[in-house]
């Protein structure tokens, strides 16, 4: 039974939903719409700009990959810059009171299993999942993502000056600069490592820890020749999903980086002082596809040191509760 909740317009993104809900407009069209706006959000946002090369409607990808156009719950499919692997994407809109259940998912989960997908990304219109649906995404041979209503309120994309009639024409927040408390902070540790190949930063919570971690990255990046790589450890899947999105967002090298989510595919639980519970999200909402296979990763690493092609930022992003579960 599906669960009614009170919608509510908070943001840019919540007036192009409510655009859609028209009296006079049939579903179908509503999902047509909401393909477009996805397809344009894969390409724009910077997260994604920089993980894929393509994005086509299905009945866009080129033959030579052998896809079978019929609607079978896939809507998008998008290429991956680096590999060339295919990423099956479907854009689930319903009415914004709508629980998404398995069986809204299910024709889309077997279409990813065929051999020329790759991975899978759901994108819905709503944040609400029934429990079996959470179920069904992980803990499977290929990794399945989401990206929900939240994420795409929370988009570097200014929506409010998205429009259906010109879809690719799309402008994104500017890029932040660092706040006054934060200058000298950069600079401290950028000197430090003049004369110390190690060092700490202690910040308080709210003083913008993950921007300045990435500014200071920038400077040494600068001072070295090649690719700059760094490694990101995270106690949780939560600052995972945060850093992520910040660096790809805010970082100049953004158009030119790298980047890898390594996380366990099961959820985890941390327990604090006092035994008060603090669920973290699980690898699906990261909204970008993880790599839980280390081997994987190091392959990955060998194909870009061999490439001719070096990027200047390569930043591997590492949930450190990996070695946890799996040891």
């Amino acid at each position: 039974m599906e669960q009614k909740v009170e919608y509510k317009v908070t943001s840019a993104f919540d007036k192009i939903i409510e655009s859609l809900e028209k009296e006079d407009m049939a579903q179908r069209d509503r999902g047509t719409m909401f393909e477009l706006l996805i397809k344009a959000y894969l390409q724009k946002e910077p997260m994604y700009a920089n993980l894929f090369d393509e994005v086509w409607i299905l009945s866009e990808v080129p033959e030579e990959y052998g896809i079978p156009k019929k609607d079978t719950g896939v809507d998008l499919v998008a290429r991956n810059r680096e590999t060339g692997e295919l990423i099956a994407i479907q854009c689930k809109y319903y009415s914004k009171d709508t629980t998404i259940q398995k069986s809204h998912i299910d024709s889309f989960l077997n279409e990813v299993g065929k051999s020329y997908y790759s991975a899978g990304i759901i994108v819905t219109s709503t944040d609400k999942w029934s429990d079996n649906a959470n179920d069904a995404i992980v803990n499977r041979d290929k990794n399945i993502t989401r990206i929900t209503l939240t994420q795409l309120r929370e988009s570097e994309i200014v929506w409010s000056e998205f429009s259906f009639e010109k879809p690719q024409e799309v402008k994104l927040k500017p890029r932040k600069e660092p706040r006054p408390h934060q200058i000298p902070a950069i600079k401290a540790v950028v000197d430090g490592f003049e004369t110390a190949d190690r060092g700490k930063l202690i910040m308080a919570p709210g003083t913008g820890k993950t921007f300045t971690s990435m500014a200071i990255a920038e400077e040494l990046a600068e001072k070295k020749n090649g690719t700059f790589r760094v490694l990101y450890l995270v106690p949780s899947i939560q600052l995972l999903s945060q850093s992520l999105r910040g660096w790809t967002a805010d970082s100049k090298y953004r158009d030119d980086m790298i980047t890898f989510a390594v996380c366990s595919d099961r959820k985890v639980t941390k327990k604090t002082k006092g035994d008060n519970e603090f669920d973290d999200i699980t690898s699906a909402d990261i909204g970008y596809p993880p790599t839980t296979d280390f081997n994987k990763l190091i392959e990955r690493q060998k194909e870009i040191e061999s490439s001719n092609n070096q990027s200047k930022f390569m930043v591997v992003f590492f949930n450190i509760s990996v070695h946890r579960c799996n040891h």
